[in-house]
């Protein structure tokens, strides 16, 4: 393959002969302390920005034509043979089947370690049978010496970030979720209730995606809160992103050579533990000879595609209660299998691997940041949608007049009270993509120690993220709503649950003890209705008598290992047959009767 006519010159130690060919994708700095730029003891330093490709609009969702037809090529129009992608056409895999792969790979993610052998029908389509993921060609030749141009960097990182806002475009981003306008016996009848939180409920996410979901998002209480990260197409589909982008984070930039072997990591883990204290070039230029030397002149490393379907399982694992959410509330949407899903993960997370390859090649130190949620804009931040901004920003204005009105009216006899509307601005809503920087060395470099004269700062690409209209100063008054994490809101909503679930269970049994008493009033006059109170207390009293000695006491017997609780819990049980006979085994005693004469030494003390 052909690539493009760039030498790189300079450095010691020969150049491969003819046009450099770059990796199809070079990559970010690990979570290790190594990108950590401690005593970097320049003597000068220079910056240089590079300019990032702004994405022009916002994709709108994909009609259902495009939906349901066969997946689209996203690589023809980014100049994938440039980038060194062989993807027209793509190369079947070779290796073997998802399903026969080892569980070995689930360190990418502890809380996936099972997603090979999940239960669920739609994740074992992707195990079971011979089908296997498409693969990418990655023909690229990593360069014997020197470093790959900014340029590089900047286009494979902003084709990544793309491909991701593309996913999520195509299978979570189509409609507003319907709203749900139900209330009284229709809600219970249909099982659904309209309590803040449900959604989330509804969702049954789990523990780590909602940890994701609170590190990169926060809720906008005036255009529906927490709620309308679920229910808003352009909210969810941008909370998509940010999660897929952690997980890439997390499982793959993170990684000191995606795709290694397990002795490979752990010597790359010894050196980098070993040299935490080190220069910051210093430590970066030994990672590099260590992972050129483990590559051996190879592309990738040898476990590389075994990494990738894990993970592409795993993180289709996460998204799938997410997925299913949509499909429940925008039917219309439903896919007929996870392969299409799958496969267009699959293509992420390995040039996502190959990405963070051609980091750890490099001598450079290259370090991901991003804002924190609820943080004011920045320079050093890119707005990619203005359709969560906009609707912030009407919904903010509407809650500013309201709360005038509401001040107006309670001080309408103050003459000098004037009404000062809070301060807002744009602020982070939702963390899309991380930045990548690139630190360079200027001028010469101590072989010993690492030290340069100056070094040279790259922004490969901003961080990319959506704002929100909110207010500069959130202790001010009018601020809309609690401000809770998505932790507590989820705790608040199933607590919420829980207290209606009781009520509901406390007023199913006062409506049955009424009846109950009713009908014992009128079986004192009626003889039929005695007779049809004594028929169900007989059923009743078997059905007792069943629990107690089929489940209960066995249970009660095979606990010996409680000791002194064993007792207390078969006298328990005792009592408990020995009282429903008395008031439901026929005898002409009533409930207070046979309390009494069972518990009498109760009973006395009152």
């Amino acid at each position: 393959m052909e690539g493009p006519d760039i030498y790189l010159r300079g450095g010691a130690g020969p150049n491969r002969d003819g046009p450099y060919r770059p990796p199809s994708t070079y990559s970010i700095s690990s979570s290790s302390s190594s990108e950590e730029l401690t005593q970097l003891r320049s003597k000068r330093t220079t910056k240089k920005q590079t300019p990032t490709t702004k994405r022009q609009g916002h994709h709108q969702a994909a009609p259902s034509s495009e939906y349901t037809a066969a997946p689209r090529n996203r690589f023809k129009h980014r100049e994938s043979k440039r980038l060194g992608i062989q993807d027209s056409p793509l190369r079947p895999a070779r290796a073997k089947p998802v399903r026969d792969k080892p569980n070995a790979g689930s360190e990418w993610m502890t809380w996936a370690a099972s997603a090979a052998r999940s239960s669920d029908s739609r994740v074992r389509e992707l195990t079971s049978g011979s089908w296997r993921p498409t693969r990418a060609r990655f023909d690229a030749l990593w360069p014997m010496d020197g470093e790959v141009p900014d340029e590089w960097y900047e286009k494979l990182y902003s084709r990544l970030f793309e491909s991701v806002r593309d996913f999520a475009e195509t299978y979570f981003g189509h409609d507003d979720f319907p709203d749900v306008d139900l209330d009284g016996a229709e809600a219970e009848a249909e099982g659904k209730e309209n309590e803040e939180g449900a959604i989330w409920l509804e969702a049954g996410l789990s523990n780590i995606l909602l940890s994701f979901i609170g590190q990169i998002a926060i809720q906008d209480n005036n255009t529906g809160g927490w709620d309308a990260l679920l229910t808003q197409r352009a909210q969810r589909e941008c909370l998509v992103v940010g999660v897929v982008g952690k997980v890439l984070e997390t499982a793959v930039f993170d990684d000191l050579l995606f795709g290694e072997s397990e002795p490979g990591k752990t010597m790359l883990a010894a050196q980098d533990k070993s040299t935490v204290n080190a220069e910051g070039y210093h430590r970066t230029n030994l990672r590099s000879q260590n992972v050129r030397t483990l590559l051996a002149g190879e592309t990738l490393p040898s476990s590389f595609w075994d990494a990738v379907d894990q993970l592409a399982l795993q993180i289709t694992t996460l998204l799938l209660p997410l997925l299913e959410l949509v499909e429940n509330h925008l039917p219309a949407r439903k896919l007929r299998s996870l392969r299409r899903f799958y496969q267009d993960l699959h293509t992420i997370v390995s040039e996502a691997g190959y990405l963070s390859i051609g980091i750890r090649w490099s001598r450079n130190i290259f370090r991901f940041s991003q804002p924190f949620p609820g943080e004011v804009w920045d320079n050093d931040q890119e707005h990619v949608d203005d359709t969560v901004y906009k609707a912030s920003e009407a919904a903010a204005k509407k809650a500013d007049s309201a709360a005038e009105q509401k001040w107006k009216l309670e001080r309408a006899g103050a003459k000098k009270a004037v009404w000062r509307r809070p301060s807002r601005m744009g602020k982070v809503q939702v963390v899309l993509w991380p930045k990548l920087e690139r630190f360079a060395t200027i001028g010469k470099v101590d072989p010993m120690t690492g030290v340069a004269d100056g070094e040279n700062l790259t922004t490969i690409l901003k961080s990319q993220v959506v704002y929100y209209h909110g207010l500069a100063n959130p202790e001010d008054e009018g601020e809309g709503g609690d401000y809770s994490t998505l932790d507590e809101w989820v705790s608040l909503a199933k607590r919420g649950r829980a207290v209606k679930r009781w009520f509901l269970v406390l007023r199913w049994a006062a409506s049955i003890s009424v009846l109950w008493l009713l009908l014992s009033v009128l079986g004192l006059y009626i003889p039929a209705v005695a007779n049809f109170q004594h028929a169900i207390t007989e059923e009743i009293a078997k059905m007792y008598r069943w629990f107690i000695t089929s489940v209960w006491s066995p249970v009660a017997s095979k606990s010996s290992s409680w000791g002194f609780g064993s007792s207390i819990w078969k006298w328990i049980a005792r009592q408990w047959a020995s009282l429903v006979s008395l008031v439901w085994g026929g005898k002409k005693q009533g409930p207070v009767e046979a309390v009494s004469s069972r518990f009498g030494w109760v009973t006395s003390w009152f």
